[in-house]
């Protein structure tokens, strides 16, 4: 099949499905999308066993991170066989891809202003504070990991579309800035030796919990509940049922990672058990009138909006590796099943020019009929009135001149 063939072979939503599998933006035209894959392709290098995946979530008061590495399948036969499943394009992409979690922390990076009095806890977030924070986090916390793949939450100026910026998202996005640039200095310098991949939040949020929402533990939900909330929530349930059923997640024996992982399990878990508690007891109460909310459901949910906001920075920074892990498998999935997307040599002009061609044609037929008319109106004897501005052509004047055009 030629490659003109194989684009019109493909459809757009498959294109979409394919992109959100792989991480990629799935914005744009059909022949964008194509060419976004095609992309990937060519960048692809397979993730090997040895990895060292850092993943981190920004933040000041609240950053978390996490090292992975991709876990070898127990049985290579059986993982060949039925770990892959059929996409909605009919490619076969990976089931979730097991991984082995090392380190898991979240931190507090609070910098305290050198001139303080003694006592006083002042913070100090100017451009030298925070520029000594990130050296000090990246030196002595960081890089002792040994990463290969640092992947580093991308943040947002806006949220929500507001017009306002707010200081506290400056101070994160210049931290996020300053560690890009001391990893970037360290590269150039030969001191360090990996790569560093920025990753956007909701392509995480949209792959994992959208996609395998069905896998996470049953959680009793009010019917009014925020969005963001809500989506945090399910990320959270959805990584301790991982961690509670012991199967796609690896904990080493006797690590800190083993210890955050218990006690991150433990916390959501009382978490939950405290919501159903209250919610059982706000239906053994008087049923309320027509319109009312049920008095206690809202402290219901205050209550386990306050644990998930305290696990939502763990389980945010493990998902976000895990996915990532994921995408390259899914990348080199469709490199195997799906021919087009490696076919040399690249993208003729052939189907961008058929593609342009295509979405230029109505455009190219109005302006005809706009020339045509433009013409028709020109060849007109203008009829003075008034002024001497020339009175409007009629419908018979332009039916006259069609007759006259086609007998000429």
């Amino acid at each position: 099949m030629g490659k003109t063939g194989a684009l019109n072979a493909l459809k757009a939503a498959n294109l979409q499905h394919m992109l959100v599998q792989c991480g990629l933006n799935k914005s744009g035209t059909k022949l964008d999308m194509y060419h976004r894959l095609r992309l990937a392709a060519k960048h692809y290098e397979p993730v090997p066993a040895t990895a060292r995946v850092l993943s981190i979530d920004m933040g000041i008061r609240n950053l978390a991170f996490s090292l992975l590495s991709p876990a070898a399948p127990s049985n290579p036969q059986s993982e060949q066989a039925g770990n892959r499943k059929k996409s909605k394009s009919g490619s076969l992409v990976k089931e979730p891809l097991l991984a082995t979690i090392h380190k898991w922390r979240r931190l507090s990076l609070s910098p305290v202003e050198a001139n303080a009095v003694e006592g006083d806890t002042k913070e100090d977030f100017s451009p030298g504070a925070m520029a000594q924070m990130a050296v000090t986090l990246v030196q002595d916390v960081l890089l002792p990991l040994r990463p290969t793949h640092v992947l580093i939450e991308r943040q947002r100026f806006r949220t929500a579309g507001g017009s306002s910026i707010l200081e506290w998202t400056v101070r994160v996005n210049t931290l996020e800035a300053m560690i890009y640039a001391i990893f970037t200095t360290l590269r150039s310098l030969k001191l360090w030796d990996g790569k560093l991949i920025p990753i956007t939040p909701m392509r995480v949020g949209s792959y994992l919990v959208e996609g395998s929402v069905e896998e996470a533990a049953p959680v009793v939900e009010a019917k009014m509940v925020p969005k963001v909330m809500k989506l945090k929530q399910q990320k959270v349930s959805l990584l301790a049922s991982w961690i509670e059923a012991e199967t796609k997640l690896e904990f080493p024996l006797e690590t800190q990672a083993k210890e955050m992982a218990h006690d991150f399990l433990g916390n959501w878990n009382k978490a939950v058990s405290r919501k159903n508690e209250r919610l059982e007891k706000v239906k053994a109460t008087a049923k309320p009138e027509a319109g009312e909310p049920r008095k206690g459901t809202k402290g219901a949910n205050e209550a386990t909006y306050a644990a998930i906001r305290k696990l939502d920075d763990l389980s945010d920074s493990l998902l976000q590796g895990v996915a990532w892990l994921q995408w390259q498998e899914n990348i080199g999935g469709l490199i195997q099943t799906e021919a087009w997307i490696t076919a040399s040599p690249e993208p003729s002009e052939e189907i961008e020019k058929s593609s342009d061609e295509t979405e230029k044609q109505p455009k190219l037929r109005k302006e005809r009929a706009r020339k045509s008319r433009t013409k028709q109106s020109d060849s007109l004897t203008p009829l003075k009135k008034g002024r001497g501005r020339p009175r409007r052509p009629t419908q018979v004047d332009i039916v006259t001149n069609e007759k006259i055009a086609n007998l000429i």
